[in-house]
């Protein structure tokens, strides 16, 4: 019977090539997105799995609010010491390592290049706990002494080229030299990023400052669970480990601690100060939800076409039980026909995904966690596995309603011709499917353009200062007057000025300041800055004045801010906040002069309130301006000048429009935005087809009657608008339930995004639009079709 079940399904996708084939496609475009996730999945989920004891190691997780913000937040890291302590003084851990992620810079080997490395400090047992391929050196004592240096396979390579590396010496700038004391295969997949593991012992004792705070930004603790322990066990003791040895201290706090498993460290809960760029979870939840209104769009195009035709059908189903069949039979031939279609689609689809692994790769979000997901899965026979299964899931979902659906028809009724079945076609199910699809169709279109306005406002917002001629110059080990000094001679050269951070690159400084005008202190964004700076920047004052090295004062007590932090500290009009006395961080301060608002910290927000203070100490980079079109010949004079300065390290530069233009807040914006056209695109695709499909079923239901209307005298046009006339007023319903939801969903983003564009209506008018064109486009091509065949031969063939 199963052979009998596949031969006639062949039959009835080649007699209705038409609808088999928007079935196959609408199902082999949804399937291949999901495929694509299905294999982002499995990437993700094979991090962290070659380590034998993975089901007992977890990382420590905590909530934490430290003394620069006010609320708590779930942090990767946690105190250095805890390591020791949940090993020592608590039950059920077998074994505890800290580590500590603040390693590398730049290197050289012998007097050769300086080149970058970046990796971890860790204690001996590091690799006790965890199954790294130590291809070279000994695992009990790489990590043991002061001064040693295991390195991947790839970063010995770029040092040492075809040389055995161990034992050889590398010098990490500002640091101290290192020798190589293990090699580890790089062909690993785990959360930790690093080239190289220093030993913990090689951190300076100045650096090892006491302070249950003191380097809880990077460091990290993972445990080994002893047997029998279970994770419940160790976080019931969490509140007295809190207690005993994290009280609050400086406005800083612990809420608690929790023990994350390793395998789940990846597609995990958002944290803060993550060991590398880890995928979250909700990225997962974010790409499915999309995926799976693709899935729903092309499964109900595939019901509804199915039912839709279930005039043609209900006859051989008729005939079928006159011959005895049962309706489990009967079910399970329409049930082969959705297995069928959706394995014809799978392979569809395996071709599709070749061209979308790429483009998945090219993400900002996914390049940056280091993911490269293959596009040779077919030799991967576990995935195989899964992708065909997923295939059969796809096709019984897809094909049991409509098999449940024609296998209840009576065969005496339907023989007569007396079926109600026909009533199917018009039903309130392919109303519903339609206003359905289409909703979505327009929330993603509106969506799409608002993402893509606000990526463009970004990329051309007004930052209320200068990023052009401008390069911005580490100063690392070079004094920042020496530097002026000598750069300033170059005919290239405007002005040079100093500062602690570069303003709109997402990363900022942060201080607290409050005034007698307000009861609680707020956070602004702090710049320690010269005298030149605001003019280099062109950030213009609005009253009062700017620094003067003539002024002692000035550097120990003076401070400038900018309209906003004015108005978040409540000191009036600007004219009134000069000359007001604030508290910053402990220390009173004198407000000389207001500048205008401009953009702090993220091309999202210029709602921040800065506030400038004078303190050569923190001068961390050099901004140069140059006269306009003299950068070119600049650079080189730099590069020449850098090494006459005589720092121990190679120069960073980088051109400041090239750094807002780099950014990654406006990446993930594109990434959104490459994402939610795609989803656009193929939603579109998927409506149009079943909208097609069920419109080209309907003009043949009403074959005669389209041939009576024309013999009556009915014009072409008037056909066209009987044809359409009910798709119309489908599609306006759903432009009525897609526009309100595109107004709702756009307004939560727009609304906390200070520096962001305005629901504009037209936008929404251009949704519509284009909507109402594509779904008139598609049903208006059919009708017109069946408009104009010569009446005569419909009436013949009936």
């Amino acid at each position: 019977m199963l052979k009998n079940y596949f031969k006639i399904a062949i039959r009835n996708l080649l007699k209705n090539k038409v609808y088999s084939s928007i079935n196959i496609f609408g199902l082999a475009v949804s399937m291949s997105v999901c495929l694509l996730i299905i294999l982002f999945v499995f990437d993700q989920r094979s991090f962290d799995q070659f380590h034998e004891q993975k089901d007992d190691l977890y990382r420590v997780i905590m909530d934490y609010t430290p003394s620069s913000e006010s609320s708590g937040t779930w942090y990767a890291t946690s105190p250095a010491e805890l390591a020791s302590i949940l090993e020592q003084d608590y039950s059920g851990i077998q074994k505890a390592t800290h580590v500590r992620a603040s390693f590398g810079g730049e290197a050289k080997y012998s007097d050769e290049t300086i080149l970058r490395i970046d990796g971890l400090y860790a204690q001996p047992d590091f690799l006790e706990l965890f199954d790294f391929d130590l291809i070279e050196g000994n695992r009990e004592t790489a990590l043991l002494n002061p001064g040693s240096l295991i390195l991947k396979e790839s970063a010995a390579k770029k040092f040492f080229g075809s040389e055995e590396p161990l034992g050889k010496t590398l010098t990490v700038l500002g640091d101290r030299e290192y020798t190589v004391t293990g090699i580890i295969n790089d062909d690993v997949r785990s959360h930790f990023k690093f080239e190289a593991l220093a030993s913990m012992s090689s951190i300076q004792p100045e650096e090892s400052a006491t302070g249950w705070t003191q380097h809880i930004s990077y460091s990290y603790t993972y445990v080994l669970l002893s047997d029998g322990t279970e994770k419940a066990d160790i976080e019931s003791q969490i509140p007295a480990v809190i207690q005993g040895n994290f009280r609050e201290t400086d406005h800083s706090s612990i809420a608690g601690l929790e023990l994350q498993p390793l395998t789940q460290i990846n597609l995990g809960q958002v944290l803060s100060n993550e060991i590398g760029t880890v995928i979250p979870g909700v990225v997962i939840w974010f790409l499915g939800a999309f995926v799976l209104i693709i899935i729903l769009i092309a499964s109900f195009n595939y019901i509804t076409l199915t039912i839709s035709r279930s005039v043609k059908r209900g006859k051989e189903v008729g005939v079928r039980k006159v011959l005895g069949a049962e309706r489990t039979s009967v079910v399970k031939q329409f049930i082969t026909e959705s297995l069928l279609t959706t394995f014809i689609a799978l392979i569809g689809a395996f071709l599709m995904l070749k061209l979308l692994v790429p483009e998945f790769n090219s993400l900002y979000i996914i390049s940056q966690s280091g993911t490269q997901i293959e596009t040779n899965v077919e030799t991967n026979l576990s995935i195989l596995i899964v992708f065909l299964g997923f295939s059969i899931l796809m096709g019984f979902l897809a094909g049991i309603y409509p098999s449940l659906y024609l296998s209840k028809f009576k065969p005496a009724s339907v023989l007569k011709g007396i079926s109600d079945t026909g009533k199917a076609s018009s039903g309130l199910l392919r109303k519903t499917v339609i206003v359905f699809q289409f909703s979505f169709t327009i929330i993603f279109i509106i969506s799409a353009i608002f993402l893509y306005r606000q990526f463009e406002f970004m990329a051309n917002t007004n930052y209320g200062f200068d990023d052009e001629h401008i390069v911005n110059v580490a100063l690392q080990d070079v004094p920042y007057e020496r530097f002026r000094q000598v750069i300033s001679v170059s005919p290239s050269v405007k002005e040079v000025a100093g500062s602690s951070k570069i303003p709109a690159l997402g990363s900022v400084s942060g201080m607290w300041v409050s005034s007698d005008s307000i009861p609680d202190r707020i956070r602004a964004n702090s710049f320690q800055v010269d005298e030149h700076y605001l003019d280099v920047m062109n950030i213009p004052l609005a009253v009062g004045r700017n620094f003067n090295p003539q002024f002692g004062s000035d550097r120990f007590n003076s401070v400038i801010l900018n309209k906003n932090a004015v108005k978040d500290l409540n000191l009036g009009s600007s004219e009134q906040a000069v000359g007001a006395s604030l508290t910053v961080e402990e220390t009173n301060y004198q407000v000389i002069g207001v500048t205008e608002n401009f953009i702090s910290s993220s091309p999202l927000q210029n709602n921040d309130p800065a506030i400038f203070l004078n303190n050569p100490d923190h001068f961390y980079y050099a901004i140069v301006k140059t006269n306009p079109g003299s950068t070119g010949s600049f650079l080189p004079f730099l590069k020449e000048q850098w090494y006459n300065l005589g720092s121990q390290y190679s120069i960073q530069y980088q051109i400041f429009d090239d750094q807002l233009q780099a950014n990654p807040i406006v990446s993930v914006f594109s990434d959104f935005i490459k994402i939610l056209s795609l989803i656009t695109f193929f939603t579109i695709l998927i409506s149009c087809l079943g909208l097609l499909g069920m419109a080209m079923n309907s003009t043949e239901n009403r074959t005669k009657e389209i041939a009576l209307r024309k013999v009556l005298g009915a014009s072409v046009r008037n056909v066209t608008l009987l044809l359409t006339k009910e798709y119309a007023v489908l599609i306006f319903i759903a432009i009525a339930i897609g526009g309100l939801s595109a107004f709702f969903l756009n307004n939560i983003w727009i609304k906390n995004i200070s520096n962001s564009i305005d629901m504009d209506p037209a936008v929404f008018v251009i949704g519509f639009a284009g909507t109402i064109f594509i779904a008139l486009c598609t049903v208006s091509w059919q009708a017109i079709r069946a408009a104009i065949v010569n009446p005569v031969e419909s009436l013949r063939s009936e």
